[in-house]
């Protein structure tokens, strides 16, 4: 409660940079009770629809005791535009409403344009960095009275420009962060091993890298060196650079590592997470493990069968469940004892949230293990474009080694960089936005 203090003493605005899994909701849940108390109307901004769920639940089970009513916006629900309930539901009322948006809905012009914004507005981002997009940040133009965003991570990286729009208008960041070391000393997160496992790309993903890299540094050198950049040039670059790292996300030596570290560490009755990036991955690491006698299921959006229930059998069996983006944002899977991480990430949010949700707490988990694949180099003689490729990988790892029980896991890290002549230190601050 010392964080909600904090806001109303800042005069009611400011960003909850706490880590997940750390009680950000309950905060915002306290302080949206004491907001309809004062007659003010909450709108919610959330960047997807497993998080629309989440606080539409959340919302009907903590307010039972007001007579509440509640309007979805997005993902199929239409009843704000349908019927025109949008401007008399955020008008101020003596009537209690909520206003629950998705960011991509709120975004529209025909959204916005019927929102009655004014003091009695009440505006809370949930995964507030989401707003820093070029797309989200036209919510950031809405008139309201508080604001609290929500965020594990409210800065982003390489977006200078959308991080300062946050946090111009969120009026910056409540002290003091509450990080993964906070959330783990007092017990709301499980400790952790880490272990590194070293992938190689194949000849071809290699020579595909490598023109990927060629073109990136001449871009980077021709904005260089003129008077003033070219906006068109630094997307272009930053679309190369995404493509790039795909060859690392799906890198083909990925398959036969999962299979390796399954075969080594897997104990019936452990709940295991194999976080992949793409479709085609999923399915070759799927039949891997299938055919090796290993009791496998799969989690992703376009599933055949009923994802809660998928769920449910996992929590209450346990195996191997193989998923994309089941970590990003939303989904919650406390049971999870050993993860697996494939899908590489050089997005500093989206490996922190995907370590964030391993560490839940769950009955009889006492300690959590991530298993990381990193890229390494075939030679120390391909230069730039072949550390390029380790750079990335070792920003992740560096950020999931921090924290761990076994230290022995930076020390490898640091012996990998020094291989290669990397400065350890600066790599701690590298990465860029590649969410949208």
């Amino acid at each position: 409660m010392h964080a909600l203090q904090e806001w109303i003493k800042r005069g009611r605005r400011g960003i909850l940079e706490h880590a997940t899994g750390s009680g950000k909701t309950f905060t915002a849940l306290c302080a949206i009770r004491d907001s309809l108390e004062k007659g003010e109307t909450p709108i919610i901004f959330v960047p997807s629809e497993i998080l629309l769920s989440q606080w539409n639940k959340e919302i009907c089970e903590t307010f039972q005791d007001m007579d509440l009513r509640i309007l979805l916006c997005g993902s199929g629900h239409n009843r704000w535009r349908e019927e025109r309930l949008l401007g008399p539901w955020t008008k101020k009322s003596d009537k209690l409403h909520i206003v629950i948006a998705m960011m991509q809905t709120a975004a529209r012009e025909d959204f916005l344009a019927l929102v009655r914004g004014g003091p009695h507005l009440f505006l809370i981002a949930d995964e507030v960095h989401r707003l820093g997009s070029p797309e989200h940040c036209k919510i950031l133009s809405l008139e309201s009275g508080p604001r609290l965003g929500l965020s594990a991570t409210p800065r982003r990286s390489g977006d200078p420009i959308g991080t300062n729009s946050i946090l111009q208008y969120f009026e910056g960041i409540i002290p003091s962060p509450f990080t993964i070391k906070d959330a783990i000393k007092v017990n709301a997160l499980t400790p952790y091993m880490y272990y590194v496992h070293s992938v190689s790309l194949s000849n071809d993903e290699q020579e595909e890298w490598d023109r990927l890299t060629d073109k990136i540094q001449q871009l980077y050198a021709r904005n260089k060196s003129a008077k003033v950049k070219d906006e068109k040039v630094e997307n272009r670059i930053q679309q190369l650079q995404i493509e790039r790292a795909k060859i690392a996300k799906n890198a083909k030596g990925k398959i036969p590592l999962a299979l390796e570290v399954m075969q080594k560490y897997y104990e019936r009755g452990q709940r295991w997470l194999v976080y992949c990036d793409s479709q085609l991955q999923l399915h070759n690491i799927m039949h891997k493990l299938l055919g090796n006698g290993f009791d496998v299921g799969e989690y992703h959006s376009a599933m055949l069968g009923d994802r809660e229930e998928t769920l449910k059998h996992f929590e209450a069996n346990g195996g191997i469940l193989i998923a994309i983006r089941c970590l990003d944002e939303g989904v919650d899977i406390p049971a999870v004892s050993h993860a697996l991480i494939l899908a590489s990430s050089k997005n500093p949010r989206e490996f922190i949230q995907r370590r964030g949700r391993v560490l839940r707490k769950a009955p009889n988990k006492s300690l959590a293990f991530i298993h990381d694949s990193i890229i390494v180099p075939k030679l120390i003689e391909q230069g730039n474009s072949g550390t390029a490729i380790l750079e990335g990988e070792l920003v992740r790892a560096i950020e999931f080694g921090k924290w761990a029980e076994n230290p022995s896991s930076i020390s490898d890290l640091q012996r990998i960089a020094l291989r290669f002549g990397l400065e350890y230190e600066k790599l701690v601050e590298e990465g860029f936005e590649d969410e949208e």
